[in-house]
């Protein structure tokens, strides 16, 4: 069954591009990799109830590191971690994209070529560690770093974990 899902809270400049989703039973929260232009970061939503039952999202906070290890359009899969202040991500691209990011994607054949044809082992995942304050204003908060948990991959896509979230796959 399909049902609409509200959406409340994100703000309208910026465009919701979204895949990469991890459903956190834990803390009822969704997490989503978002490329919306220039840039990329990860969404977190809050899952509540509507007051018919259908089903709603809360924007809570987008997260991008102050260090600038996103690169644009180059992020592919999100998971939360041991709780809501540790989330992992996969880099796919860890080059990104040349500027202005996803419009550009495929207008370099190199571009593509490395896509298409990635011999090197250059693929990673991030651990990162998410500052969520709730004395923050919504959508300031998701201030973090990252570091490198794994790398040697080649082209990785696609990440989950096991339930009690010692084992990451």
């Amino acid at each position: 069954i399909l049902e609409q899902v509200e959406l409340e809270g994100y703000p309208s400049d910026i465009p919701l591009r979204i895949h990469g989703l991890h459903l956190s039973n834990a803390t009822n929260r969704l997490y989503a990799v978002n490329h919306p232009g220039g840039f990329s970061r990860v969404e977190v939503f809050e899952i509540s109830e509507r007051p018919d039952g259908g089903p709603a999202l809360r924007w809570l906070f987008a997260f991008a590191p102050t260090d600038g290890s996103f690169p644009v359009g180059g992020l592919n899969a999100v998971v939360e971690g041991t709780s809501p202040k540790e989330i992992y991500v996969t880099v796919f691209k860890p080059r990104g994209l040349k500027p202005p990011g996803l419009d550009e994607f495929f207008d370099s054949v190199e571009e593509l070529g490395h896509i298409l044809f990635a011999s090197e082992s250059e693929s990673q995942v991030l651990r990162c560690v998410v500052d969520d304050d709730e004395s923050e204003p919504q959508g300031t908060k998701g201030k973090g770093m990252c570091g490198k948990a794994a790398s040697g991959f080649v082209l990785v896509n696609g990440m989950t974990a096991d339930p009690g979230r010692n084992l990451f796959f």
